[in-house]
């Protein structure tokens, strides 16, 4: 009920889902997009005027909305700004969990051999592929 609605809400303020991802919602404001992302009942937001968003959640809408601030833990990871302003997770305490658990059952610790298949500038909420057509 609660997610129809918020879906609802998104769609009015003019937000799609991600194809992706359909609980990363996007909308593009001119030159940047504004991100939603919706896990149970918790989000995670990023746009330009935080309050405002907040505030439309608030009165428009009738949502109960807690204010905790910018985002710097959520769902066992780690957000941080780096240099050039960019929004980055690291789920640090997650893969040390991991690597924790790896250890006790196979006694002995993870490789530390890492790669990932994402390139710099790689956005694949904006991949337009048949792959991603949900119909």
């Amino acid at each position: 009920m609660w997610h129809d609605k918020l879906g609802d809400v998104l769609k009015k303020e003019g937000f799609v889902p991600c194809k992706a991802e359909p609980d990363i919602w996007m909308h593009q404001n001119g030159d940047h997009y504004k991100y939603i992302a919706v896990y149970v009942d918790d989000l995670a937001f990023t746009v330009k005027v935080p309050h405002s968003f907040i505030q439309i959640l608030r009165e428009k809408y009738q949502f109960k909305v807690k204010e905790a601030g910018p985002l710097e833990f959520h769902l066992r990871a780690d957000f941080f700004s780096n240099d050039e302003g960019t929004l980055c997770m690291a789920p640090q305490t997650y893969i040390e969990r991991l690597a924790a658990t790896y250890e006790m059952l196979f006694r002995e610790k993870p490789s530390a051999k890492t790669c990932s298949p994402l390139e710099k500038e790689d956005h694949s909420e904006l991949v337009d592929s048949e792959l991603f057509d949900a119909e």
